[in-house]
């Protein structure tokens, strides 16, 4: 007997419970790339453009970037940029805990 309902399929989406923190850290499935001094960063467009207008830009614009999927943030502190993007990724302060204060870093670098 042919399945006439999609409910006798079973469903099992093995991404269905990876939170875009976790995916921030593995790189799992990322399609960009974000360079900064020493430091690389294997992101996911989709993350990035959802929050920021600046990577929607960069990613979706008639820019190198937006063709070959990588940004290089050459005037920015590496620090910096790994909290900004780490906030991005868990949209929680909390998620920053242990790193050093991205207030204080911005002020250092700014002098």
């Amino acid at each position: 007997m042919p399945i006439r309902s999609l409910e006798y399929l079973p469903l099992r989406n093995p991404c269905a419970n990876i939170h875009p923190h976790s995916l921030f850290d593995s790189g799992l499935f990322a399609d960009c790339t974000v360079r900064c001094g020493d430091r690389t960063w294997k992101l996911h467009k989709h993350v990035l453009c959802k929050h920021s207008t600046f990577y929607n830009g960069a990613f979706t614009g008639d820019f190198d970037e937006a063709k070959t999927g990588v940004l290089t943030l050459s005037e920015d502190d590496p620090e910096v940029v790994d909290l900004a993007l780490r906030f991005t990724y868990s949209e929680n302060c909390k998620s920053l805990t242990g790193h050093a204060n991205p207030i204080t870093t911005m002020s250092i670098g700014d002098t």
